[in-house]
């Protein structure tokens, strides 16, 4: 334990050292999937375009002017955000799903072949990597007291940065196919069982459970006291967060892979028939539903300012207005999109199973 603390001292010095915090794949901790900027509003054009030799299935991560993509080959590639051009690579074991994470100088990332891997962020330089119990597809979570990471047997595991040591790892039952959320010195996630588990973050220990009734692909979002998941039978649950008891359930029309995006006072998410709702984050009534795509939708929406931004597996991303649902613009890549969207600047970072990145503008 002594060492969990010592590692927690040392976050907080560089975080008060150099201002820099975390860089997540869905914004957050809390997976809220919200990016505080605005969005282009009119249909946008490709800045640059980046061809991979193996197929993406995770999202892009941009940390100034590197953005980091992991591929089907276990390739990790570093990009210029500008230009497009290669910087490095680094080979890892085996495919890359998660989106990588960064924190402070540290890029962060694991693969199907279960290693975890820290690497130097301005160069790809390997500072460590260990081995999980079995493959990871989920992205990590940073938090305050280190890297927690989630594999497809279930375990769930508390990694120090630093060095790669592992604090804990307690093994829950279901595979879980997204990054854990963290609050209140708890994370939580749900697994392919349709179980909602809560564990204490400092010690593994569990707090509590809470059965879905179908499978949770989406991991949770977090907001407050209040966690919002999706099911693969086509619910939207609301849940108290301290007891783990539902607040409210909505109703879509089919089933949901994909997990939620809060802002504004709403939820926002999109179904594998192509519609998305906009329901009340209170109550989980719903303010508006589109239907925006006749494709498969597995990627969660990215929220800004000004835009809700929406991916399907035909390769058509498309922005609406949070307020009221209206269509800003549609463009079109090639393959499906399976990686949420990344607002980063003034571009938007589209990965794709077809092995492309684009940067729109």
């Amino acid at each position: 334990m002594m060492r969990l603390f010592t590692t927690l001292a040392g976050v907080m010095l560089l975080a008060a050292c150099s201002g820099s915090g975390p860089v997540l794949e869905r914004a957050d901790s809390q997976r809220t999937g919200y990016f505080s900027q605005r969005l282009f509003t009119s249909e946008p054009s490709v800045a640059w375009q980046f061809r991979t030799d193996s197929a993406i299935r995770g999202a892009a991560l941009a940390v100034g002017r590197q953005v980091f993509v992991g591929t089907e080959d276990g390739k990790l590639l570093a990009l210029d955000t500008r230009s497009g051009e290669q910087l490095w690579t680094f080979q890892a074991e085996g495919a890359i799903r998660g989106t990588p994470v960064a924190m402070e100088d540290g890029l962060f990332f694991a693969d199907m072949s279960g290693h975890v891997y820290g690497l130097n962020l301005p160069d790809g330089e390997l500072r460590w990597q260990d081995q999980a119990e079995t493959g990871i597809s989920a992205a990590l979570q940073v938090t305050d007291l280190g890297l927690v990471s989630a594999d497809g047997d279930g375990h769930i595991s508390l990694w120090d940065p630093d060095d790669g040591y592992r604090f804990w790892t307690t093994p829950t039952g279901g595979s879980v196919h997204a990054a854990v959320a963290e609050g209140n010195g708890l994370v939580y996630f749900g697994n392919s069982r349709g179980k909602i588990q809560a564990l204490v973050l400092a010690t593994g220990e569990p707090r509590w459970d809470y059965e879905v009734g179908d499978a949770v692909y989406g991991g949770l979002a977090l907001d407050g006291q209040f966690a919002y998941l999706t099911t693969l039978d086509g619910h939207v649950h609301g849940l108290y967060l301290s007891v783990g008891v539902e607040n409210w359930r909505f109703q879509a029309s089919s089933g949901i892979g994909a997990g939620p995006a809060i802002g504004r006072d709403r939820i926002f998410v999109a179904s594998r028939s192509g519609r998305v709702y906009a329901l009340r984050e209170d109550l989980g009534l719903r303010v508006w539903e589109r239907q925006v795509s006749q494709d498969w939708i597995s990627a969660a929406p990215a929220l800004t300012r000004n835009a809700l931004v929406v991916a399907d597996h035909g390769g058509l991303v498309t922005a609406l207005a949070p307020d009221d649902g209206q269509l800003l613009w549609r463009w079109r890549g090639e393959g499906a999109i399976s990686g949420t969207p990344l607002p980063h600047r003034d571009q938007l970072l589209i990965t794709t199973r077809a092995g492309r990145i684009y940067a729109l503008k």
